[in-house]
């Protein structure tokens, strides 16, 4: 009797009798000597954006996947097919759809397409003297109607939780929920900020220093810190930020920014030490690593 007799080959495959054996051809993505094995296709993960990849012999999943064929037949079950995110479409789930292509955003917003979704930019009319906020620029924000921010602050509205609220867009020199705070102090002369620190100094100790200046003087002392023979200081020399430590009476340079500070504008210094050695000095137009001993 012949060996396919007993149809020995799975997945559909044709078998073919010889003398004393018999030849599984198996149909694409199955292998194996009775056709046993099917190839998982989605081994080298195709898919982009996190799109799940679906074998095309999977055939459970025949009628509950949209993009799987209709049925499923062993002679096109060779491949995967991928189901993308929304957003995002392409073999591979690989082009990002432009959702700013129906313009949703409103009243003169400005869209911006995102991978997989958009946001609005919504504007300020000037005319109307109106806010526009929300996913599509559709909302009136109200909250700046009956406020308004101290000391030339901006207001700017937003709602959320289903309540319309405002924030203060402080200038420099004042803070609080209505920029109603000064925190600006002006020196003529002499006169200084004396800051006294814990007596006590232990080892890893850090020092944290931040502060913005305005002035209009070639020559100003912004910051003096001393620790028994150590003095550290940040002064200003013809305009130009100097950072200088003095150790047993021995002075040294470690900074030099060559950029005028006496220009009556606002400048943002930080410096952070620990214990004895300063670990950096940020300024807002040029950033310097420095370590010394």
């Amino acid at each position: 009797m012949p060996l396919c007799w007993s149809k020995p080959c799975h997945n559909n495959a044709t078998c073919e009798d010889s003398v004393d054996n018999y030849t599984c051809h198996c149909w694409p993505g199955y292998t194996g000597a009775q056709c046993e094995i099917d190839l998982n296709e989605c081994n080298s993960n195709p898919c982009q954006s996190n799109g799940e990849c679906v074998e095309l012999s999977s055939e459970k999943q025949y009628g509950r996947i949209t993009g799987l064929p209709s049925s499923s037949s062993y002679h096109e079950a060779s491949g995967y097919v991928c189901i993308c995110q929304p957003g995002f479409t392409g073999i591979h789930c690989e082009e990002d759809v432009n959702e700013c292509s129906s313009n949703p955003c409103q009243n003169g917003g400005t869209c911006e397409n995102l991978p997989g979704n958009y946001t609005c930019h919504c504007p300020f009319d000037n005319l109307s003297r109106t806010f526009y906020g929300g996913r599509d620029c559709s909302d009136i924000l109200l909250g700046c109607t009956h406020q308004q921010c101290l000391n030339n602050g901006t207001c700017i509205p937003h709602f959320q939780d289903g309540q319309h609220g405002f924030s203060c867009l402080c200038p420099s020199g004042y803070t609080g929920s209505l920029c109603e705070i000064a925190t600006t102090l002006s020196f003529e002369g002499d006169g200084f900020l004396w800051v006294k620190s814990g007596s006590v100094t232990t080892k890893g100790s850090v020092c944290n220093i931040a502060l913005r200046f305005q002035t209009v003087q070639p020559m100003a002392l912004l910051l003096f810190r001393s620790n028994r023979d150590v003095f550290v200081k940040l002064e200003l020399l013809s305009g130009y930020i100097h950072l200088s430590i003095q150790v047993n009476n021995q002075s040294k340079v470690l900074l030099f920014i060559s950029h005028n500070t006496s220009d009556g504008e606002w400048h943002f210094v930080e410096a952070v030490s620990k214990t004895l050695k300063l670990i950096g000095i940020t300024l807002p137009w040029r950033t310097s690593r420095l370590a010394h001993h």
